[in-house]
């Protein structure tokens, strides 16, 4: 922990508000809400990062994302949060120790920022190659071309890729969104170190009863075989240890150390 402290004041000397929100419990009157994330952009003028630490599990929709994609009803059984996000993409479940989640506001005018839409991803992009790198994690790539969809991406982040996000051995494992907005940009992060397909699935009306010859096991159903083969869960490639053990907060911890290179390097210019 006295790493942690370290790195986040490390953050703010160089420039970022750096805050840690936990998330999730959400006061409502069915057990299902569809509330606004806290808001990263208090300060506009500011670079802010804010990591965010879920108390229970909560599915993220994306800023356009239709509530009826949600099966309420198994929501509240499972008693998960239901939350929407400032930015577009698909679904994400988050549970503690499953997916770190961390959003970035670049205001403009800051060095970081860039006014080309895929450039404005390339200092982010880097960062989360280096992390990975750090973690023993081999096969990293960057993906730059098209993006690539299939039956499940408009409703499920994992299920597609996008600019700039990244792949472990042409496998999805960070997912990136962002806004635009005339004060900045905002990027949202999700890197997914535990794979929940099954309760995602349950929780979401998707049609589970598709085939792709996309992936190797050809037909994907209720099991999640789709995701299974298009994303790449972090926890089963990274190599490292935080106090005994290969997890989450040891990838954390890595994230915390190397905001220093994104200063140093200014998006590789």
């Amino acid at each position: 922990m006295a790493n942690k402290s370290l790195s986040r004041d490390r953050w703010n000397q160089l420039g970022w508000d750096f805050k840690v929100i936990p998330i999730g419990t959400y006061p409502n009157l069915d057990n299902v809400s569809v509330d606004e994330m806290p808001d990263p952009k208090g300060s506009v003028s500011t670079r802010q990062a804010i990591l965010y630490h879920p108390r229970n599990s909560i599915l993220i929709l994306g800023h356009n994302s239709a509530i009826a994609l949600v099966n309420r009803t198994r929501a509240a059984d499972l008693h998960v949060d239901v939350v929407r996000r400032a930015t577009g993409g698909g679904a994400v479940l988050v549970s503690p120790n499953t997916l770190l989640w961390i959003d970035f506001w670049i205001p403009i005018g800051d060095p970081l920022w860039r006014s080309d839409v895929m450039e404005a991803f390339s200092w982010l992009s880097e960062l989360w190659m280096c992390v990975l790198d750090q973690a023993g994690v081999y096969k990293v790539q960057v993906h730059r071309g098209k993006p690539v969809k299939t039956a499940w991406s408009d409703s499920i982040c994992f299920a597609g890729i996008s600019w700039g996000e990244i792949k472990v051995a042409e496998r999805k494992a960070v997912g990136i969104s962002a806004r635009r907005t005339k004060a900045g940009a905002l990027f949202q992060c999700g890197a997914l170190w535990l794979l929940e397909a099954e309760k995602l699935l349950d929780l979401l009306y998707v049609d589970k009863d598709i085939c792709s010859d996309r992936f190797p096991s050809g037909c994907a159903c209720s099991d999640g075989s789709l995701l299974e083969n298009f994303c790449q869960p972090l926890c089963q490639v990274a190599n490292l240890c935080f106090n005994g053990a290969n997890t989450l907060s040891g990838l954390e911890s890595i994230l915390l150390r190397n905001l220093d290179i994104v200063d140093t390097a200014l998006c590789w210019d």
